[in-house]
């Protein structure tokens, strides 16, 4: 069973990969489960994941909190998710980048705001509402009536065989992943209880098969991935022991065109009331 499953729907095209890696983990499909805490330790990595993963599944809200670090080439990235020409030349350090939000499953939906204090103090905003994306990027030169960027969820990566006017479902996309995963034999280790937010928590780790990660970058970026290499370290989970939750997670990539990254993030505040909208007609501007 696979743990590489929060990543999906969390930001626009541009920077879907790593929304990929964020939902995939957080929400996954493997059928239900109580929410009573664990009555007893366990020592199968295989079924820690599975078990957090359809907590995960039956949760209503999740509060995220996160870091970024590395140096990245924001073209790269752009141009192989399918995404405009970003105006920003060479690579750029995210050290001490953050990002924080709120994540709705039931009404499939999320609103993340992440700091940028290395790129000149730049910050973005990102809302998944209805099936549409609003995003808005602040930098110095930005002007003080900013609008959103408003554009529909693209499910070329997240739904293959989704039609072009669908509506992402996260179940769904998790449920596809979960079997590519499997299939591709996607180990998992576990490597002990350490403390998340002050809480016992199992950590495990999960390798991801090399062909496996090239198959995603060819289905995320056609013609641009020719040639272009990922060398993904294995992904760490964390789990809360007394409700088998989600926990926490870190993923870290290294790219000779795209550069490095970790991110690191911590899932808190499951089932707490959250309200999600999209801005108002007059904040939007074009797509």
């Amino acid at each position: 069973m696979s743990c590489w499953r929060f990543l999906l729907s969390l930001v626009r095209r541009p920077v879907k990969a790593v929304c990929v890696a964020l939902f995939a983990i957080a929400l996954g499909g493997c059928g239900t489960a109580s929410a009573t805490p664990a009555q007893s330790l366990l020592s199968d990595p295989n079924e820690i994941v599975s078990r957090s993963l359809a907590q995960m599944e039956a949760a209503v809200s999740v509060h995220v909190d996160g870091t970024l670090s590395g140096s990245v080439d924001p073209n790269s990235l752009s141009a192989l998710l399918g995404g405009p020409e970003t105006g920003l030349s060479g690579r750029f350090k995210l050290d001490g980048a953050s990002i924080t939000g709120d994540v709705d499953m039931v009404r499939k939906a999320l609103h993340l705001t992440a700091s940028l204090p290395s790129l000149f103090g730049s910050s973005a905003e990102l809302l998944l509402v209805d099936g549409c994306t609003y995003t808005k990027i602040k930098t110095l030169l930005s002007p003080a009536d900013q609008t959103y960027t408003k554009s529909k969820v693209p499910t070329s990566l997240l739904q293959p065989s989704a039609g072009p006017d669908s509506t992402p479902d996260f179940a769904e996309v998790l449920e596809q992943l979960e079997t590519s995963l499997d299939s591709a034999g996607a180990t998992a280790v576990l490597v002990g209880e350490e403390k998340v937010v002050g809480r016992d928590a199992y950590h495990v780790t999960e390798s991801l098969p090399a062909d496996m990660v090239t198959r995603a970058l060819e289905a995320a970026g056609g013609g641009a991935a020719s040639g272009v290499s990922l060398d993904l370290a294995p992904v760490d989970y964390w789990v809360y022991v007394d409700s088998l939750q989600p926990a926490s997670l870190q993923l870290s990539f290294s790219s000779p065109a795209l550069g490095t990254m970790i991110l690191a993030l911590t899932l808190t505040n499951y089932d707490q009331p959250v309200t999600i909208q999209a801005p108002p007609d007059s904040q939007v501007g074009g797509s």
